[in-house]
């Protein structure tokens, strides 16, 4: 009966342990696909800034293209609520 018991609580415990693993590796992958996520947006940003004229140097009127635009979707921040 004690070894049944002891045996049972050892299993409990793994199983526990193991749960808690896989939810602290879970958070460690969200921590570093909104990293990545966050370096790619900051990325694109200054490429758009870049195309775009503006940032850093104002650009002279005359050199003013036509309108453009760029956008970025933003499927991540979609999917999590």
């Amino acid at each position: 009966q004690l070894l049944q018991e002891g045996a049972t609580r050892l299993l409990r415990f793994a199983a526990s342990m193991k749960a808690s693993r896989q939810q602290l590796q879970a958070q460690q992958q969200v921590q570093a696909a909104h990293s990545l996520h966050r370096a790619g947006r900051r990325c694109a940003t200054l490429w758009k800034q870049k195309v775009l004229g503006r940032g850093g140097k104002p650009q002279p009127l005359a050199a003013v293209a036509p309108s453009r635009k760029v956008t970025f979707e933003d499927p991540l921040l979609n999917c999590i609520a």
